[in-house]
């Protein structure tokens, strides 16, 4: 039975096989000789999108592209892998009331032939709803600074994860989640949710080392990652050496998009 669900999984619906069991002093063994016959080829292939996924670039890419074409063996594998892309990339764009209206192989076996057909209803896609910032680290209205989501714009997992690089650069955060509400789906509108933890306040660090123009040289370092709740930051090196010594100080200072613009005064 396992012998003849593997050969139809890979398309071969006639496969033959005979067994010869052996046995020694240690064992039994098994040997199988397996005869593929003519392999199952897809005569007709369906793929019909519905909703508003049919205007979607993304899934046009998929019916475009299905990675299996008439003439090919079939592959039941490469089926399921197909329907996966479907299922995947409707989270991904937010259509989650997406499903199958069909999804079926037909087989023909006295023709060696198979016809696949799938039918998908992706429904209307959703859009961004309220972003939900769990953090007790800055003024509120400092962190939503770095929110690139528009409440209201069409779903797209790709806006989720560049606002979570978006907050894990800023040198404020040491865990950042952003993810969909999924329980609280509604009016076609999906909510956000963003938990950050803060990284440790102060940063110490120091070094050693030698150099032929230096001489002998001791490195310190300090950082105050955010001075006050408007994510101001303080950063200090003190480098003692016996032929020269240096003290250097930056103070950061975030603009309106934080994540890429900030004022920076230094002394030395």
């Amino acid at each position: 039975t396992q012998i003849h669900k593997a050969g139809e999984a890979l398309g071969y619906y006639h496969l033959e096989f005979d067994t010869e069991i052996s046995r020694d002093d240690e064992c039994w063994g098994v040997t199988l000789r397996l005869t593929p016959g003519e392999p199952m080829r897809i005569r007709e292939l369906r793929i019909v999108i519905t909703g508003e996924a049919s205007e979607d670039r993304a899934f046009q890419a998929i019916h475009n592209d299905p990675g299996m074409k008439v003439g090919d063996r079939l592959n039941h594998g490469r089926y399921e892998t197909l329907k996966s892309r479907f299922g995947n990339l409707a989270i991904a764009r937010g259509y989650f009331d997406g499903k199958f209206d069909l999804a079926r192989i037909s087989i023909n076996r006295a023709e060696n032939s198979a016809r696949v057909e799938l039918v998908y209803d992706s429904g209307p896609r959703y859009r961004f709803g309220n972003v939900e910032i769990q953090q007790d680290i800055l003024d509120d209205d400092f962190v939503r600074r770095y929110v690139n989501i528009e409440e209201g714009r069409p779903y797209d997992t790709e806006q989720l994860l560049e606002l979570k690089n978006l907050y894990s650069s800023s040198n404020y955060f040491a865990s950042v989640m952003t993810s969909p509400d999924l329980n609280a789906l509604g009016d076609k509108t999906v909510p956000v949710k963003v938990q950050l933890e803060a990284r440790k306040r102060y940063s110490y660090s120091a070094g050693a080392g030698v150099a032929t123009d230096t001489g002998p040289r001791l490195i310190l370092g300090y950082e105050d990652r955010y001075f006050n709740r408007r994510g101001h930051n303080i950063a200090a090196n003190l480098h003692l050496a016996t032929v020269q010594s240096s003290l250097e100080a930056a103070y950061t200072i975030p603009m309106h998009r934080p994540a890429y613009e900030y004022v920076r005064l230094r002394a030395g």
